[in-house]
C-alpha cells in the first residue's frame, strides 16, 4: 500500500540521480508483498477447502485472481480518464464549485 504515495513522491521536489533506484526498490518490494498476498491466499484457500474439493476451490481461487488483475488495469485506466479532467480536486468541467482534495497533475 506504501508503494502507490512511493511512486508519487519519489521524484520530488525533483527529478534526480535517485529517482530510479528508489523506483526499482519501491518496484521490489512491491513484489515481494504481492508474493507473499498471493502464498498467503493459497495457503488459506488450502486450509479452508475440503479434501475432496481442494483441487477445484484453489482453481476457482486463481481464476478469479487473474480475472481481477486483468480487469483492473481497464477500471483503473477509466478512472484516469475521469479524473484528467478534475485534476483529482473535484473541478467538474461542467460546473463552477471545486471541493480541493488532492491535486496530482502531469500523469
Amino acid at each position: 500500500m506504501l508503494a502507490i504515495p512511493g511512486w508519487t513522491f519519489a521524484t520530488v521536489p525533483g527529478p534526480g540521480s535517485y529517482t530510479v533506484p528508489l523506483l526499482i526498490l519501491i518496484h521490489a518490494m512491491m513484489g515481494l508483498s504481492s508474493a507473499g498476498v498471493t502464498l498467503a491466499g493459497g495457503y488459506i484457500g488450502m486450509k479452508l477447502a475440503p479434501r475432496e474439493t481442494a483441487k477445484a476451490q484453489l482453481a476457482v481461487i486463481g481464476v478469479v485472481n487473474s480475472l481481477v488483475a486483468g480487469v483492473a488495469p481497464a477500471l483503473v485506466g477509466l478512472c484516469v480518464d475521469f479524473f484528467a479532467a478534475r485534476e483529482l480536486a473535484w473541478k467538474d468541467p461542467s460546473a463552477v464549485y471545486a471541493v480541493p482534495t488532492l491535486s496530482l497533475q502531469d500523469w
